[in-house]
C-alpha cells in the first residue's frame, strides 16, 4: 500500500471517529436540555386539556376507573415501583391527603402491577393504583417519577410538574386554583426549592 492510499484511509478514518463524536455529543447535550426541570415541567398535557380517562387495579384487586373518581380535586402521583423519592414521600402524602380529605383525593398511579402496588404501604385517604407499565403513563406524556397532575372536579389538568415532596404538591394545587387553608399559605410565599429530575 503507498502512502496516499494510507493517507487517504487515514482520513475516512478521522471523519467516521469526528462523525461519531459529533453523534455523542448531540446525545449527551440533547439529555442535558431534556433533563432539566423546566423542560421536564413542558411536557404532559397542556393545562386546560381534558384528563385522558385511565382504568387501574388497586391493591385489593379492585378495578377503578378515572371516571369513577371526578367530582373532587384529584392529584394523581405518576410513580416507579424502584422510585426511591416516592416511597419517601409516603408518610407527607399520607398526611396531605389526609388534610385535605373531602376536598381533594390523591392518587399514585403506579407504573407497574399488582404485585408491586401490594408493596407500597398504603391506607386510605391515600390510594394507589397499578396501572401497568404502559398506556396510562404514556397518554398523559409523563417521563419522570414523581410527577403530578392536578385535575379540577370537570376533569380538566389544572397544573401539572415533578415533585419531590408534599410541598411541591400544595403549590401546584395553588397554582391550580384550589381554596383551603394549607393551600393559601402559597400565594403569598415563593415556590419551595425546586425538585430534580
Amino acid at each position: 500500500m503507498d502512502i496516499g492510499s494510507i493517507a487517504y484511509l487515514t482520513l475516512w478514518l478521522i471523519v467516521i471517529a469526528e462523525g461519531v463524536a459529533v453523534i455523542i455529543l448531540a446525545r449527551t447535550f440533547g439529555a442535558m436540555i431534556l433533563g432539566t426541570r423546566d423542560a421536564i415541567e413542558r411536557d404532559g398535557l397542556t393545562l386546560g386539556n381534558r384528563a385522558p380517562e385511565f382504568e387501574g387495579v388497586d391493591p385489593s384487586g379492585t378495578q377503578v376507573a378515572s371516571r369513577d373518581l371526578l367530582g373532587d380535586w384529584l392529584v394523581l402521583v405518576f410513580a416507579s415501583p424502584s422510585c426511591r423519592i416516592c416511597r419517601e414521600m409516603l408518610p407527607g402524602l399520607h398526611q396531605l391527603a389526609r388534610t385535605l380529605r373531602g376536598q381533594v383525593r390523591l392518587m399514585i398511579l403506579l407504573r407497574g402491577s399488582l404485585e408491586d402496588a401490594r408493596q407500597f404501604p398504603l391506607s386510605d385517604p391515600l390510594g394507589i393504583l397499578a396501572i401497568g407499565y404502559h398506556g396510562t403513563a404514556e397518554r398523559y406524556r409523563v417521563r419522570v417519577s414523581p410527577y403530578v397532575n392536578v385535575v379540577d372536579p370537570e376533569g380538566r389538568i389544572r397544573a401539572k410538574g415533578l415533585v419531590n415532596e408534599p410541598e411541591h404538591i400544595e403549590h401546584l394545587l395553588s397554582e391550580a386554583g384550589l381554596k383551603h387553608p394549607i393551600v393559601l399559605r402559597h400565594e403569598t410565599h415563593e415556590r419551595p426549592k425546586e425538585a430534580h429530575a
